[in-house]
């Protein structure tokens, strides 16, 4: 069967992202909704049944085997151009039989157009996941920053807050869409990455 697991889904009207300014004006970013949860390796295949990523009309389908782990944002900008959004996500990996871990991704996107139902994602290797992930519940973080300011966050209120600044943090294990088998998925729910190295 093909089918998505779903761990988490993180909905809160009462986060951080969606409280109004104290002028009662609204933020310029809202972070509508964060899931995290299992996907199977995208597989294309063509018309011979071969899998290629070359030949066109190609459909997607997905490996019965291996597991990634998929944690996806949508969001609304409001201004009528953003130039530069930086979103940072944090991944609190339960695992009884050693101590937990805590991984940290970092994406940022250029010139993002007023709307809703933009999207980003970040995946752990199937690798690293099965390594990791041991049961329980998957707790997730999305901060939202421009020229560095955190404007919008969205968290696992269930925990200390902020709980992904008090563990130490594990930077190298989760992967943007660009760096995964993903990248070729519906390309235009995302915007352009950054393309250049800011200090």
């Amino acid at each position: 069967m093909k089918k998505l697991i779903i761990i988490l889904l993180c909905m809160t009207a009462t986060s951080a992202s969606f409280a109004k300014h104290k002028d009662g004006t609204r933020p310029i970013i809202e972070i509508e909704k964060v899931e995290a949860q299992e996907v199977g390796t995208p597989v294309h295949r063509g018309d011979n049944n071969g899998d290629t990523l070359q030949i066109p009309g190609i459909s997607l389908n997905q490996s019965r085997r291996e597991k990634w782990l998929q944690v996806s944002v949508e969001y609304e900008t409001r201004p009528e151009w953003m130039d530069r959004l930086t979103l940072e996500f944090y991944v609190l990996m339960p695992n009884p039989e050693k101590e937990d871990a805590l991984f940290k991704g970092v994406v940022s996107y250029v010139d993002i157009p007023k709307g809703r139902e933009h999207a980003a994602v970040m995946y752990m290797h199937f690798n690293s996941y099965a390594r990791n992930y041991g049961r329980g519940k998957i707790r997730t973080a999305v901060l939202a920053k421009i020229d560095g300011k955190v404007v919008a966050v969205d968290e696992d209120s269930s925990l200390d807050d902020p709980w992904w600044e008090n563990t130490d943090v594990n930077r190298c294990g989760l992967l943007n869409r660009l760096d995964t088998p993903f990248r070729v998925v519906n390309e235009e729910r995302f915007e352009s990455q950054d393309p250049c190295v800011w200090k």
